[in-house]
C-alpha cells in the first residue's frame, strides 16, 4: 500500500531506474493504488507496462521498463 509514497518519495531519481516491479490494489493497506492508478502513474513517468506477471485482476504484480533508458540502451 505504500507504492506510491515510496514512487514519489523515489523523485526526481525515478528516470535511473530501468525496470520496476509493482503490486497493486491491495486493498487491506490504505493508500493502495488499483490497476490503473499504477498504470497511470507510471505512463507519467516515462514507464511502458511489459508484463502482467500475476494477471490483471483486483489486485496483482506489473513489470514496468523506462522508456527512456530503452531507447538509449535496450
Amino acid at each position: 500500500g505504500a507504492e506510491s509514497d515510496v514512487l514519489e518519495g523515489i523523485g526526481s531519481e525515478l528516470i535511473n531506474i530501468r525496470y520496476i516491479w509493482l503490486e497493486y490494489g491491495e486493498i487491506v493497506y490504505e493508500d493502495a493504488m488499483t490497476l490503473e492508478e499504477t498504470i497511470v502513474f507510471m505512463k507519467k513517468n516515462n514507464f511502458e507496462l511489459i508484463e502482467a506477471i500475476s494477471g490483471t485482476g483486483i489486485s496483482g504484480d506489473l513489470m514496468f521498463k523506462n522508456s527512456l533508458i530503452s531507447r538509449i540502451n535496450p
